[in-house]
């Protein structure tokens, strides 16, 4: 998970030159929704993203849903992931468009950064 988890840590070199700017490419996606009862904790949300469950730690790259009752923890979820109702993804890195099914846990275990694609 390496430079993009980094980001997330207050210490990082990059948040000691709060001058800089973070530049990244437009997707032309709508910008980011968060929904009311939603919870994002030290987490980045790309443009496109639609959370309506619980992020904490983790990295959403554009157009990820993670839908209600979803938990995704310690994670990087890659372009077009979606998260359905009720699952639980945990240290994992997600690949682009995968589907995580109502219901699924990913990694419950989470003593290593496990790798989900098809």
């Amino acid at each position: 998970m390496g430079a993009n988890i980094d980001l997330l840590n207050e210490n990082n070199e990059l948040n000691k030159l709060r001058n800089w700017k973070i530049f990244s490419q437009d997707t032309f996606s709508h910008s980011q929704l968060i929904g009311a009862n939603s919870r994002v904790n030290n987490s980045i949300v790309s443009n496109g993203c639609i959370v309506e469950g619980e992020v904490s730690s983790s990295i959403l790259f554009n157009d990820v849903v993670v839908a209600k009752n979803a938990v995704v923890k310690d994670s990087i979820l890659l372009p077009g992931v979606i998260v359905e109702d009720g699952a639980r993804v945990y240290k994992a890195i997600v690949n682009e468009n995968y589907v995580i099914e109502k219901s699924e846990v990913i990694n419950e275990v989470q003593q290593e950064i496990i790798l989900i694609s098809e």
